[in-house]
């Protein structure tokens, strides 16, 4: 674990990242149109409540993450997000490799973890399709997340 933990730090490092909140005023959300980038609005339920301390947006190349992710796409500290603040995430500059990736998003809350969701307490959330990335942009529209349990 300590060890996922600090590849994990390396690897974010070695990323150009990048993450902006959406206004919640039902504007639509961030579009990405520039080569190498990837932009998702993220939600929580309604029963959210809490302030988080990080997010964490990730590509994997299995559809259930395991291990260590592909590519670290995006960390946002404190994001602003609620059940009536969608929060649009927009990556840019990703270095993925050409090939076939899972979206992942990991939201920590306090008590929660910092590297891996803890059941019950973080939210997270996927698209279960699988991105087939080459340096296009990528809009993948509404990604909701939820209280996290055991893969």
């Amino acid at each position: 674990m300590r060890t996922f933990g600090l590849s994990m730090m390396v690897v974010f490092f070695a990323l150009s990242l990048f993450g902006c909140g959406g206004d919640g005023n039902d504007n639509p959300p961030v579009t990405c149109t520039e080569a190498k980038s990837l932009c998702a609005r993220l939600t929580v339920p309604q029963t959210f409540s809490g302030t988080p301390t990080n997010l964490m947006a990730l590509f994997f190349t299995t559809p259930t993450p395991a291990g260590m992710p592909a590519a670290i796409l995006a960390q946002v500290p404190t994001p602003d997000i609620g059940p009536q603040k969608p929060l649009d995430l927009k990556a840019e500059n990703i270095t993925a490799a050409n090939g076939t990736y899972y979206f992942y998003v990991a939201l920590y809350m306090p008590g929660g973890g910092t590297t891996s969701p803890v059941v019950g307490v973080d939210y997270a959330g996927r698209v279960t399709d699988p991105i087939q990335w080459d340096g296009s942009a990528v809009n993948l529209g509404e990604v909701p997340l939820a209280l996290y349990q055991n893969p």
